[in-house]
C-alpha cells in the first residue's frame, strides 16, 4: 500500500467526559485530523456534515452507549471504521459488538498511547484499502457493462452499415440529377448538401461503433468536441422547438479528455438538449451547457429555464415508461441515465417550478488515480 498522510483522514473522538477527550487531542492531535463529540446525538449530526474515516467512541455514556452508537453508524455509515473503547469489566460487550460486525476493534483504556495511535493507523489503513477495493470494483462493474455494450454495438452495425450505404447512394444520385438537369434552387441545395454531410456524420458513427465493438477499445474523448456536435446536430434537426430558444455553451477550456465513447455522449447530450426544448415549446428561453473539472470527474450540466418538474415527480423521470408528453414513450432519460452508468458516471436532477431543470452528466476521468 502506497505510504498515507494520515493528517487527511478525518477522526471522530465521542465521549461525555471532557477530560477523556482533552487527553486524546493532546496526545494525537499533531498526528491526526480530530473531530470531537460529547454525545451519540452530536456524533451522529457531525457524519451527516463531515466526510468521517474513523470513529472512536467510549462505551460508557448517558442515554445511548457507545456499542448502541457504532451499531448505528454501521446502519447509516457503513464505509466509517468503528473502534470502541472500553474498561475491563466492559470487555464482554466489545467482544459481541465485534463478533456482529458493529466494532472494527476495541480499545482498553490503559492501553499506552503508542499502542492506541498504532490502532488509530491500522483502522485508517482499513479504511483506504476498503475505498480502494471499491474503486477496483466499479471499474470491474464498467468494464463488463462496456463489454455488453460492445456486443451490442457490434450486433447492429452490419444492419445500420447498409442501410447507410442505401441512403448515400440515394442522396449521391438525387444530387447528381438534380446538377445534371440545370435546376437551380438554394434552398434545396441546402437541403441536399445538408443531407450529404449527415450521412457521412452517420458513418463516422458506425465506423466508431465499429472500433468500439473491438475487444480493448479504449477511446479518449474531448467533451467540447461532443457537445459542440450535440449542439450543431440540435439546432439543424429540432429547429421548430428550438425556436426563441438561446443555446449557450459555458465550458471551462481545461476539461481533460476522458475515456468513453464520443458516439454515446454525443446521444446523451443530444437527447437532453432535445428534452430541454421541449420543455419550453413555446416560450422564449435558453439553454445553457456548463462544463467543469475536479481531480477525477467532469460535470456537464444542461440547464433549461422552463417550467421545472414538481417534486413529487422527480424521482419518477429516469424510470423506464415515465412520461408526461401525448406522444413518449418514456425511455429517454432511462436509456441515458443507463448509459452514464455504464461508463461509471451517473445522472443529477435539479429542478424548481417556474425557475426551469438542470441535467448534470457526472462522468469519471479514468478508472482510478
Amino acid at each position: 500500500m502506497t505510504e498515507l498522510d494520515y493528517k487527511n483522514y478525518k477522526i471522530l473522538l465521542v465521549d461525555d467526559e471532557l477530560d477523556n477527550l482533552t487527553n486524546l487531542i493532546f496526545a494525537f492531535e499533531l498526528d491526526f485530523n480530530l473531530i470531537t463529540a460529547s454525545s451519540a446525538a452530536e456524533a451522529l449530526d457531525i457524519l451527516k456534515r463531515e466526510d468521517i474515516a474513523v470513529v472512536i467512541s467510549d462505551q460508557r455514556m448517558p442515554e445511548v452507549s457507545g456499542t448502541e452508537l457504532l451499531s448505528m453508524i454501521k446502519e447509516s455509515h457503513p464505509r466509517v471504521v468503528r473502534i470502541l473503547i472500553t474498561a475491563y469489566s466492559d470487555i464482554e460487550a466489545a467482544i459481541d459488538a465485534i463478533n456482529q460486525g458493529d466494532v472494527y476493534r476495541y480499545i482498553r483504556k490503559d492501553l499506552a498511547m503508542n499502542d492506541i495511535e498504532t490502532i488509530i493507523k491500522q483502522a485508517i489503513e482499513y479504511y483506504q484499502m476498503k475505498e480502494d477495493l471499491k474503486a477496483a470494483t466499479q471499474c470491474l462493474i464498467k468494464s463488463e457493462k462496456l463489454i455488453t455494450i460492445a456486443e451490442m454495438a457490434s450486433g447492429i452495425v452490419h444492419e445500420i452499415s447498409n442501410t447507410i450505404g442505401g441512403i448515400s447512394f440515394c442522396t449521391d444520385r438525387l444530387i447528381q440529377h438534380w446538377q445534371t438537369k440545370g435546376f437551380g434552387d438554394p434552398d434545396i441545395d441546402d437541403l441536399l448538401a445538408k443531407s450529404k454531410k449527415y450521412v457521412g456524420h452517420l458513418t463516422e458513427i458506425i465506423e466508431r461503433l465499429r472500433d468500439f465493438a473491438k475487444p480493448g477499445h479504449v477511446e479518449k474523448v474531448d467533451i467540447h468536441k461532443v457537445v459542440d456536435a450535440s449542439i450543431e446536430m440540435a439546432k439543424d434537426g429540432f429547429k421548430a422547438p428550438l425556436i426563441n430558444i438561446e443555446i449557450i455553451k459555458e465550458m471551462d477550456e481545461g476539461i481533460p479528455k476522458i475515456e468513453g465513447n464520443s458516439v454515446y455522449f454525443e446521444q446523451i447530450f443530444l437527447n437532453l438538449i432535445r428534452n430541454a426544448s421541449q420543455a419550453m415549446q413555446g416560450m422564449k428561453g435558453k439553454i445553457i451547457i456548463k462544463g467543469r473539472s475536479n481531480n477525477n470527474y467532469i460535470h456537464i450540466a444542461v440547464q433549461d429555464t422552463g417550467p421545472g418538474i414538481p417534486k413529487e415527480n422527480l424521482k419518477k423521470v429516469f424510470n423506464a415508461f415515465y412520461t408526461t408528453k401525448e406522444d413518449g414513450m418514456g425511455m429517454g432519460l432511462y436509456i441515458i441515465d443507463n448509459i452514464i452508468r455504464s461508463f461509471g458516471g451517473r445522472l443529477e436532477l435539479e429542478s424548481e417550478l417556474s425557475k426551469g431543470s438542470t441535467f448534470t452528466v457526472v462522468l469519471p476521468i479514468m478508472c482510478s488515480k
